[in-house]
């Protein structure tokens, strides 16, 4: 299927016929894959579901991605645009009058129990419906449904296969949906009648180069009032990790101290967790603390010490780390051990050193401490020692380091497994909704980013091949696969694809971090256009 992005003056062939429209709370993911994660949500607190699926009657060829909230597609004997410029309103208008149905749902996006949903509807003339939608007997969200000609509406529940979640090994792959709403029209809209007040930030400055700005048009656009999100469809609540690790990628375009200082002003409930409310996590401080600025390291010496001393106490036992399960990102392993988490307590350690030396003290001991431990290991998370700490080894150890890891990790398709392809245990293919292949094998996007980066801060010319390999498939990835536009968060080992959540947050801003590296970097997109 062709793809343009008219943003980049971009065409090529695409795998992928996904695309995701989002302003405010209301978003859209389209597909002509099933999934009770694609559809119509909008964002009350939670994300809730109402629009199952949205189907034309003439096969779409081609997409014309216009912006972040407008697509523009192409198909057998039509022109379909669709504009969420309106506020909590989509519109679909089409060239030619085009057959178009819509089922809908009720349901928050992570409960399972179909029967407790309502949906009631009212005609309130032969081209307008009102809809209602209830929860646990509880209204949620009232819609309009208007066209440009007569509607006609069968309002039965039936059951429907959802491809892409069978696909992904899901438990449940078999919904409930309500309709079908059809009309043959030359346009139609979906309006919420909400007047919720949104006032979101928009975190990254804009620059003078028309690539860069593509992804930061989008990633500004994904926030949800006041974070950004790790991702979607399902990563839409505020997990600190991935926003911490993303602001950080993009610390040079970031505007907007409040997102940084929203967690700041914030350390007695959420230093130590992944999410609010959510279990333990090892990296939220240190993450915090390393996106601060040296001002505010000076300015609030005081309350570091005090949440520094906090973390110590909690994830430190006689000198090594004893971390509970799930607190790093690998939260589907039990590693009390973790490097990733020294080399950024060390870091956190170096830049409060230039404060106290009592922090040098413990960051020379934890020096020597690391370099002990990563001799010789076979670790994934190398790649972010590296990148956190250089100054751990010599750029000849670590250029040793690096020429192991790459035999036993790196993947001819551009990516780095997450495990050793020589170890026991380790999954080639993606288990899906089974995270047993998360950290035991598959290829997260971010990470790939991170190590391209690492190779070119080391040796960027001996590393020229594996490096453009990373940044390709990454590009593959954002333009012609998974959503258009967007990166996904993961893929198998044994062949590049577009896996997991299919918008994932880190994916994107760590490739803004690699790719702002080069001085030249369009000339990575420009050889992709066919």
């Amino acid at each position: 299927m062709r793809v343009n992005f008219l943003e980049l003056n971009l065409s090529l062939e695409g795998l992928s016929d996904k695309f995701f429209l989002k302003r405010d709370n209301l978003w859209l993911i389209f597909s002509s894959e099933k999934s009770r994660f694609f559809g119509g949500f909008y964002f009350k607190e939670k994300t809730f579901r109402f629009i199952d699926e949205i189907k034309f009657s003439s096969k779409v060829r081609e997409i014309n991605i216009v912006s972040p909230f407008e697509v523009f597609l192409e198909t057998d004997n039509n022109q379909i645009y669709f504009s969420l410029r309106e506020k909590n309103s989509l519109e679909i208008r089409t060239l030619n009058f085009e057959e178009i149905s819509l089922s809908f749902d009720s349901n928050f996006i992570f409960n399972l129990d179909p029967f407790l949903r309502q949906i009631r509807f009212e005609r309130l003339n032969s081209n307008t419906f009102l809809f209602s939608f209830y929860f646990e007997n509880k209204k949620i969200l009232d819609i309009l449904i208007g066209s440009s000609s007569f509607i006609e509406f069968e309002g039965n529940w039936y059951e429907k296969e959802m491809d892409f979640d069978k696909k992904r090994n899901s438990s449940l792959f078999k919904w409930w949906v309500l309709g079908d709403l059809k009309t043959k029209t030359n346009f139609l809209q979906i309006k919420i009648l909400e007047e919720k007040f949104c006032n979101f930030l928009e975190p990254f400055s804009f620059s003078d180069n028309h690539y860069l700005n593509f992804f930061l048009s989008r990633l500004n656009n994904l926030v949800l009032e006041n974070y950004l999100p790790a991702g979607f469809p399902w990563f839409f609540e505020n997990w600190f990790r991935d926003e911490l690790l993303s602001l950080y990628f993009l610390r040079n375009f970031l505007n907007q101290k409040k997102f940084i200082y929203k967690y700041f002003f914030n350390l007695e409930e959420i230093w130590n967790l992944n999410k609010p409310n959510g279990s333990i996590s090892a990296d939220t401080l240190p993450l915090i603390f390393i996106n601060l600025s040296d001002e505010d390291i000076e300015y609030y010496f005081s309350l570091l010490k005090k949440f520094l001393n906090l973390w110590e106490k909690e994830f430190l036992k006689e000198n090594n780390l004893n971390l509970p399960p799930k607190s790093t990102w690998m939260d589907t392993l039990e590693r009390k051990d973790a490097i990733e988490i020294y080399a950024l307590y060390l870091k956190v350690l170096k830049r409060l050193g230039l404060k106290e030396k009592e922090y040098l003290k413990k960051y020379d001991f934890y020096l020597k401490f690391l370099k002990e431990k990563v001799k010789n290991l076979k670790d994934v998370n190398l790649v972010f020692v590296y990148f956190f700490l250089p100054e751990l080894l010599s750029k000849n150890e670590w250029s040793l380091i690096f020429e192991n890891f790459i035999n036993d990790y790196f993947l001819n398709w551009g990516g780095i497994s997450t495990l050793s392809f020589k170890e026991e245990g380790f999954f080639d293919i993606h288990t899906g909704e089974n995270p047993l292949s998360y950290h035991s094998g598959d290829s997260w996007y971010f990470l790939n980013n991170v190590f391209a980066w690492d190779l070119k801060n080391l040796h960027e010319k001996k590393y020229k091949k594996i490096i453009n390999k990373v940044i390709y498939a990454s590009l593959t990835d954002l333009l012609k696969d998974g959503i258009l536009g967007y990166s996904s968060e993961l893929s198998s080992a044994k062949e590049r694809k577009s896996e997991g959540s299919l918008l994932q947050t880190w994916s994107m801003a760590s490739l803004v971090f690699l790719l702002t590296s080069f001085q030249n970097f369009d000339i990575f997109f420009k050889s992709l256009s066919d």
